[in-house]
């Protein structure tokens, strides 16, 4: 029959301008049809000549949103303490360390230059420092944190000398005028200090304050124990 397509025994014939489609640029979007029934959220789209299925997308729902918030809030609240106790514990080392650094450099200028080598505490524009001298001509200094709640002076009486007391000071053989030294307290009940100790050798050292005695940080094998 003129117009149709030829078919197997016992199926309908049908037309041969709709056996089979052939542009898909004059039909953007197709219907999946499966035995008669529409696919439901599924759509055809051209990509390229060919056909692709795409599934709709979505976004949170306020019930996955609060639930992420809280987790964060329960993590937030676990973690916020033992970062903050790393972070104040950080700075502190920071300032411990380098007025360590500076007492050991004024020695190493005084037994350099042979000449007077000193380390006091002063309050310069609002800040606290430990200034370093050698000779009252080379100088460097350490600024204290805010983290650094209180510090004092144990020792440096400087009691036969003209310089003030408190003061730590080097001879050209490496030798200390006097032991002593340098405390930190910081706002969490931690105490350290660095320290002079003996004054013969001029030895610097960081000790904290554990229970009722200082220890050094190589002290033993339990670490320091922080606040």
């Amino acid at each position: 029959m003129t117009g149709f397509t030829s078919a197997a025994r016992g199926s309908v014939a049908v037309p041969a301008s709709r056996s089979r489609v052939t542009d898909f640029t004059e039909r953007k979007h197709l219907l999946v049809q499966d035995s008669g029934e529409r696919t439901a959220g599924y759509r055809l789209v051209r990509s390229k000549g060919m056909p692709t299925l795409r599934t709709p997308s979505r976004g949170f729902s306020l019930l996955e949103a609060l639930v992420v918030v809280a987790v964060i809030g329960i993590l937030m609240a676990a973690a916020g303490p033992e970062l903050y106790r790393l972070i104040n514990k950080s700075r502190v080392m920071t300032a411990v360390d380098c007025s360590a650094i500076l007492l050991r450099k004024a020695r190493l200028r005084a037994v350099k230059y042979n000449v007077l080598g000193s380390v006091e505490m002063e309050v310069s524009g609002g800040q606290r420092k430990l200034t370093g001298n050698a000779d009252r001509k080379l100088k460097s200094e350490c600024t204290l944190p805010e983290q650094i709640q209180t510090w004092g002076v144990t020792g440096f009486d400087n009691l036969d000398r003209p310089e003030p007391a408190g003061m730590a000071l080097f001879r050209g053989d490496g030798s200390a005028v006097e032991a002593g030294a340098f405390q930190f307290n910081d706002v969490r009940g931690n105490s350290l200090r660095v320290a002079i100790d003996p004054a013969a050798t001029g030895r610097v050292q960081i000790t904290k304050l554990e229970g009722a005695t200082w220890h050094r940080a190589d002290e033993g094998k339990r670490p320091w124990i922080w606040q």
